[in-house]
């Protein structure tokens, strides 16, 4: 490939590996689940060979490489298949534009030019729609909902999770069981401190502690039967998940477990939304 310029360059982020199917799908992968806000994606073909030149929050760019391809078996067509039905699952718009073996090879080598952003934005798309050719509709037999739910990794979300519980956040992945248990134990030892109620453990504890009439906790400006329905949030996830899981090996897998450490946090939330009652008397 000639030299070019460097003036010249467009100065865009480049993500995935040229010919790698599974880093370029990842990266689309990665982008959406990190909160990018992916406003269009043009597809660029040449000989069924194919890239994605995406528009992240109205005016950046950035560049998927060649991992995609199509017109055989393999895990390229797999891959550009998945990724146009993430896209779209996202909401995303697709354009299809037909582009030089060279152009290809500029976004695999980075070095993509402002020539070549403005060839797209003043191109036709290609008509008729093509690209929902490249979908496959049987992906070893996976329905589109589990195949595209497959592609997130399955990951604690760090900027959700509650400060005093951020140590065993961090052990999740190498032991989620005893993570689950800390987590349930912690917050009882938390809500008795602060209620006193010394002798009380699990579901037992939350019925006192938040009762609607005669409890220690309460949330300010909320309806009586929202008092109760927390209350019931927090002795059903006990009841329901923490009983059995302290007395039996869980069978859950990491996604179920997974779910179960969020429950717990949510319930954390909560529990330090709450006040105590002869606070609210005193104000």
């Amino acid at each position: 490939m000639k030299s070019i310029n460097i003036k010249k360059l467009a100065g865009i982020d480049y993500h995935g590996i040229g010919g790698y199917s599974q880093s370029c799908l990842k990266a689309i992968v990665r982008l959406i689940h990190c909160g990018e806000q992916i406003k269009k994606a043009d597809l660029l073909s040449y000989s069924g060979a194919h890239c994605f030149l995406l528009t992240i929050n109205e005016y950046d760019h950035i560049a998927i490489k060649s991992g995609f391809s199509s017109g055989y078996g393999g895990e390229g067509p797999h891959a550009l298949s998945k990724a146009i039905e993430l896209l779209e699952r996202h909401g995303v718009e697709i354009e299809e534009y037909e582009v030089s073996d060279a152009f290809i090879e500029r976004i695999d080598q980075s070095c993509m030019t402002i020539e070549d952003i403005d060839f797209i934005e003043n191109s036709r798309p290609i008509r008729p729609i093509r690209y929902y050719n490249y979908i496959q509709e049987n992906h070893n037999g996976n329905t589109k909902d589990n195949r595209l739910k497959q592609l997130f990794p399955c990951s604690i979300p760090f900027g959700l999770i509650d400060e005093r519980i951020i140590d065993l956040a961090l052990s999740f992945e190498t032991n989620p069981d005893n993570t689950i248990m800390s987590a349930y134990r912690r917050l009882e030892d938390i809500v008795r401190k602060r209620t006193e109620l010394d002798a009380e453990h699990s579901s037992k504890l939350f019925s006192k502690a938040f009762h609607q009439d005669n409890g220690v906790l309460e949330w300010q400006n909320i309806h009586p039967s929202e008092q109760i329905g927390r209350t019931n949030l927090f002795t059903g996830a006990y009841m329901a998940f923490r009983n059995r899981r302290a007395h039996q090996e869980p069978e859950s897998n990491h996604t179920d477990a997974l779910q179960e450490f969020l429950l717990i946090n949510h319930l954390y939330k909560l529990e330090q939304q709450a006040i105590l009652k002869t606070e609210n008397l005193d104000t």
